[in-house]
């Protein structure tokens, strides 16, 4: 069940995506990639909240490959392929930066001990 992009920025088109678990990237109405999208929410000590986006393969018969972005911080993104080497901790690989506080190393994984 692909999910429209025209209302991304929408928060209850984010709310359908992630209940549906499948997001559709088209161009004029054709879909190019189906893939999963799982949002982790992530805090900084300052009290900003973001989410670290993970996108994977759904397609069969293609190659694996997964992608992580940040959202509501600024930094790096990572994709990996069933080649690539995956690094222990994504979210400081990505080196994210908190556009209030504007420090580094302050965010972290909001449900995690």
């Amino acid at each position: 069940m692909p999910v429209s992009l025209s209302g991304a920025g929408n928060p209850n088109t984010k709310c359908a995506m992630i209940a549906s678990g499948l997001f559709a990237a088209s161009s004029e109405g054709r879909p190019k990639v189906l893939s999963t999208v799982l949002w982790e929410k992530l805090v900084c000590e300052c009290g900003r909240t973001g989410y670290l986006k993970l996108r994977e393969d759904a397609q069969p018969l293609s190659g694996t490959w997964e992608s992580y972005s940040l959202e509501g911080f600024e930094g790096g993104s990572l994709t990996i392929t069933s080649s690539g080497n995956i690094p222990g901790d994504k979210l400081a690989y990505l080196h994210p930066l908190c556009p209030q506080c504007s420090q580094w190393g302050k965010v972290k994984y909001a449900n995690r001990a």
